[in-house]
């Protein structure tokens, strides 16, 4: 399982599909809403007040570009181990707990960080 446990998440991750959805703001909205209609195969309870996150890979034009400015497309199928640098200054500095210890790169671009 890729995501142990995601920020600011109170239950497991559940999957589901995005059926429909709509802007409900204008173009030049600077915030803008969106009406956004999902299919889960699970079924769950929710009350009014309740939320939810999305969680989506990152686009592939992006992670590819990303790979290229660092030159890393060769190694996308490589296993990497990610941690905190020892020398860092930051004080209770820690790897957030949804990053894998151990995992490849690929999967670490493209599920695990917001790039």
């Amino acid at each position: 399982e890729i995501y142990k446990k995601l920020p600011l998440s109170a239950g497991p991750l559940q999957t589901a599909s995005v059926i429909h959805n709509s802007i409900l703001t204008s173009q030049d909205a600077v915030k803008p809403y969106m009406d956004i209609l999902v299919r889960s195969e699970v079924a769950y309870e929710y009350l009014p007040g309740d939320s939810f996150g999305v969680v989506c890979d990152n686009l592939e034009e992006d992670v590819s570009n990303l790979c290229k400015h660092l030159q890393l497309s060769e190694h996308l199928d490589n296993i990497c181990r990610v941690s905190v640098l020892k020398e860092t200054k930051k004080s209770r500095a820690k790897v957030p707990e949804h990053i894998p210890e151990s995992v490849v790169l690929r999967t670490l671009l493209y599920s695990c960080l917001d790039i």
